[in-house]
């Protein structure tokens, strides 16, 4: 990955620096519980939740720009004030811009985490190795013709058969801009619906809150599977430090 820009935004948090800050200890780090090996250990939050170069689009010319990270700084920069103003200051309601300003933040908070691309890159190689599969040898044909200009050689379609029904050898995973553009199309929906949503704070004073790599989290509805759960369906949708549910 190569760019004529030399300051660009790489070391990219897909959880918000400042968010973290509100769960770290005096020397600005949090304790993070690994899932696959079940390991928990301190990390300062510069380096927590940061995957390198995850946010940077490619543009028409073929360069490679931090202007995604750029925009979330925006919507940011408006999300925690309304969270310091309704925990620290204990506004409650919040005021229409303010509720306005952390709604946009929520939505994208569930938008842009690691785990919505993921999701987005299996849905696409199941359907390219479905295609396959159903179409069969003749589409390929036609995918090499149309690539190499000519007929294909029989030899030539056998090799990418075989290279492409080898399922096990590969996984699909899409252009970092079909993340950022569903991004882009997501966030102002998924903000409404959370606007539209009955709000309530809930204050603990001997506990302390987790949060995750993924900080909206959706709760079923009594006898919904979690793997059936989605906006439309969720009964209520969990942020520390706070708690939206729809207005049903």
């Amino acid at each position: 990955m190569s760019s004529t820009k030399k300051d660009l935004k790489r070391n990219n948090h897909t959880v918000p620096r400042s968010y973290l800050e509100r769960f770290a200890g005096e020397f600005k780090q949090v304790f993070r519980l690994r899932l696959e090996d079940g390991i928990c250990k301190p990390e300062p939050i510069k380096r927590s939740t940061v995957v390198k170069n995850f946010y940077l689009m490619e543009d028409t010319a073929g360069q490679w720009s931090d202007a995604a990270e750029d925009a979330f700084g925006v919507i940011e920069n408006g999300g925690i004030p309304a969270i310091r103003k309704a925990v620290d200051g204990r506004r409650w309601p919040l005021p229409g811009d303010r509720r306005a300003a952390l709604s946009a933040w929520v939505a994208l908070q569930y938008v842009r985490v690691p785990a919505i691309r993921q999701g987005a890159d299996e849905v696409a190689d199941f359907m390219l190795k479905l295609s396959v599969a159903v179409n069969g040898k003749p589409r390929i044909r036609q995918v090499l013709a149309e690539r190499l200009g000519r007929s294909p050689t029989d030899e030539e379609v056998e090799a990418q058969w075989e290279n492409l029904t080898d399922f096990d050898s590969y996984k699909v995973k899409q252009h970092p801009n079909k993340h950022l553009k569903l991004i882009n199309e997501l966030v102002p929906k998924v903000a409404g619906h959370f606007y539209n949503s009955a709000w309530w704070i809930c204050r603990f004073e001997n506990k302390a809150l987790l949060t995750a790599d993924c900080p909206v989290a959706l709760v079923p509805r009594d006898g919904v599977e979690d793997n059936g759960v989605g906006l439309a369906t969720a009964q209520m949708f969990l942020v520390p430090p706070w708690i939206a549910a729809p207005d049903l």
